[in-house]
């Protein structure tokens, strides 16, 4: 069976906290993954769960953690997941899911984890996406401190973009071990989002991976061709067309 956490009426603020020997990624100390062929490892249904400490490995052409879902009743909203390592064991769809058609799962916080391996086959893996926004694409996230590589694409929410969301002080890389990223954040359909503090292979360009939402905010992450102020290194606009 692939877990599902109750319903948002039924048990919200919930907690699934793994117990190791030390904190942060776990590399396998206490991992998680699917049963049920395409099935994801877990999908949080109910508001304001706390997930920490897991490694969760991915089926074929699946996800990790889904956020949100199709049942009725469902609310990811307020979910906090860190510490954990997201595995795509080169054959998963995706890190962590917002599925928003039920609700708009908004305010969740993914801070301190790991995510590589995400390729699934003829459908590209992503290690953050959105695959469904029939209530509102992802709004008020908080995406801080993790790392992100090995991927198709490492945050690739096209058409679904974060809106006045955060992404801050992230690990971004390309030369993989089995895959380089065509997307680094693409952000394509959202609005209004704060990115900084991140460090990002280059070139900071279209080509390069890097697409902005409408009225979003770039200026303030360290990429090392970007040429302006302080004579390289910081970047001060949205990515240049490429």
């Amino acid at each position: 069976e692939d877990p599902v956490t109750p319903l948002n009426a039924n048990a919200p603020f919930g907690q699934l906290i793994a117990v190791n020997p030390t904190p942060g990624n776990t590399f396998g100390a206490a991992w998680w993954t699917g049963t049920n062929a395409g099935e994801a490892c877990l999908t949080v249904r109910a508001r304001g769960w706390y997930i920490a400490g897991f490694e969760f490995d991915a089926l074929a052409d699946a996800e990790c953690i889904v956020l949100g879902g199709g049942d009725t009743g469902t609310n990811a909203g307020g979910t906090m997941i860190e510490d954990c390592l997201f595995v795509g064991q080169n054959q998963g769809l995706a890190g962590i899911d917002w599925q928003s058609s039920i609700a708009g799962n908004p305010h969740v916080t993914i801070r301190g984890n790991g995510f590589y391996g995400f390729t699934s086959g003829s459908t590209a893996g992503n290690c953050l996406s959105c695959t469904s926004s029939g209530i509102d694409q992802p709004r008020f996230a908080l995406i801080e401190n993790n790392w992100f590589g090995d991927s198709d694409n490492l945050i690739d929410m096209n058409p679904r973009g974060f809106k006045e969301s955060i992404i801050r002080y992230n690990i971004f890389y390309t030369n993989g071990d089995n895959q380089n990223p065509d997307e680094i954040i693409d952000n394509t359909g959202g609005n209004d989002t704060q990115i900084y503090g991140n460090k990002f292979p280059e070139p900071y360009t279209t080509a390069g991976g890097y697409v902005a939402g409408t009225n979003d905010n770039w200026a303030g992450n360290m990429a090392e061709d970007v040429a302006g102020e302080a004579a390289n290194g910081w970047t001060y606009a949205d990515p240049a067309t490429a």
